[in-house]
């Protein structure tokens, strides 16, 4: 084995076997003008070794020699310390993650099932919806820990849940016009406000670790938004019969490609945490 930059023999040292050392001109197991300053040093300079530099005598680099195995020892362990963490905190987030997936499907179902003329189709789509997005707003409050988004998301989603479900028993007189109108658009706020806290909870969770799935999600966010306001706009213009009619076509065929997309996006993002959980 080649003696080192810094003049030492590679083949006495003592911990060569146990950090796996080929020796720095070889690279030490990280490439040497990046690991060992020693190394660094002479490759920077177009040294051999240090003995061809004329600061050699009172190099303070060269007193850390007989330290570097430790070191590169110390550096190994928090490496492992880091991932052995990062595995422990996203198995849980991996597992929530992947909940919502599956939460997602009884709620689209449910959707289908309340546009349906029976009355117990309607019924039993409300209640699973009710039921499946009080259980989707719960899991994101449980993540508020991972991000405070999620926090903001799971608690507007339930506040959506409670108006929706008023809204399906204001059925009679004056009041019904007013209050539905109201119930309306106050649960159309707080379910708009809640998508929009989950994505971007979403795409800060995969800050550094998938950045395009992030962009992803942003991007999900701003089509969401165009089509949300379609919807509004539909129901504001509810006396131009033709115009409001479209606009709801339009807006509930987009949402209902959106929630699909939404589907496969964070299916994607569970995965993402699975993967690190498994590494």
């Amino acid at each position: 084995m080649d003696t080192g930059y810094c003049g030492k023999d590679c083949g006495v040292c003592a911990r060569l076997g146990e950090i796996s050392c080929p020796g720095c001109r070889q690279g030490p197991g990280e490439p040497s003008n990046a690991g060992c300053p020693i190394a660094r040093c002479c490759v920077e300079l177009h040294y051999g070794n240090c003995s061809a530099c004329l600061q050699s005598r009172c190099c303070e680099r060269l007193g850390w020699r007989s330290r570097e195995p430790e070191r590169r020892l110390a550096k190994r362990a928090a490496a492992y310390r880091g991932r052995s963490e990062g595995a422990e905190s996203a198995r849980p987030v991996a597992r929530k993650l992947q909940l919502l997936f599956w939460l997602i499907i009884p709620g689209l179902l449910s959707a289908l099932a309340q546009n349906a003329r029976l009355p117990a189709l309607v019924l039993a789509g409300l209640i699973v919806s009710v039921l499946s997005r009080a259980a989707y707003a719960s899991l994101m409050l449980s993540l508020g820990s991972s991000d405070s988004r999620y926090r903001h998301a799971g608690a507007l989603t339930l506040l959506a849940v409670v108006l929706e479900t008023a809204l399906s028993f204001v059925t009679s007189g004056v009041y019904s016009v007013s209050g539905a109108l109201f119930l309306s658009l106050a649960a159309l706020a707080a379910a708009f406000g809640g998508e929009c806290y989950e994505y971007l909870a979403h795409a800060a969770l995969l800050s550094a670790l998938d950045d395009e799935l992030a962009d992803k999600w942003r991007s999900l966010l701003r089509w969401y938004a165009l089509f949300t306001g379609t919807a509004v706009a539909a129901l504001l213009l509810s006396g131009l019969m033709l115009l409001a009619m479209l606009a709801t076509i339009t807006a509930a065929l987009a949402l209902t490609v959106l929630g699909i997309v939404k589907l496969v996006y964070l299916y994607r993002t569970a995965d993402v945490f699975r993967g690190i959980a498994q590494r």
